[in-house]
């Protein structure tokens, strides 16, 4: 079986693409992914909003269980190479549903990886939170485990870059 993936579906309140059920997102996933990376439907084994609480002209949030893992693969593969998905003029992202434990640990790098892109400066974060950056061009990157590290390494970077 595969595993969960959480949609943050660009539909406001009051205004749905179905009811957050396995039948309209099994269809709305090859919709936005493209038909043609689907040789058979998609198989949802459950759909759900979460707990979150209504707000006027917010997106709402549906986690979806798929059952392949190669098509819960594609899917979020597909979401990174485009960056999202439009769905009826509105922004779908699409992203793998982590822990609360792991979110926690790649939420400490958002500062280090935002000036990062502001400095143009190319990284990834893998799972569960390790920041590669890549300094220069074919350089093996540099890995870090902790947020406070790549910060520090960052300043001592931009400073290197100064002189």
């Amino acid at each position: 079986m595969g595993e969960t993936v959480g949609e943050t579906v660009g539909e406001t309140e009051g205004e749905t693409v179905g009811e957050a059920t396995e039948e309209p997102e099994a269809r709305l996933i090859p919709e936005l992914v493209g038909k043609e990376h689907f040789p058979r439907p998609v198989k949802v084994d459950r759909a759900h909003r979460t707990a979150q609480q209504a707000q006027p002209g917010k997106s709402r949030t549906i986690l979806a269980r798929i059952h392949h893992f190669q098509e819960k693969e594609l899917i979020l593969q597909r979401s990174r190479i485009q960056q999202g998905f439009e769905y009826n003029g509105k922004k779908v992202l699409i992203f793998p549903d982590y822990t609360s434990e792991v979110m926690t640990q790649r939420r400490a790098f958002r500062d280090v990886m935002q000036t990062l892109r502001d400095h143009k400066i190319k990284h990834t974060l893998r799972y569960p939170a390790r920041l590669h950056v890549y300094w220069r061009n074919g350089e093996a990157p540099a890995i870090f485990n902790d947020a406070k590290e790549a910060a520090w390494s960052l300043e001592q970077h931009k400073s290197s870059e100064k002189e």
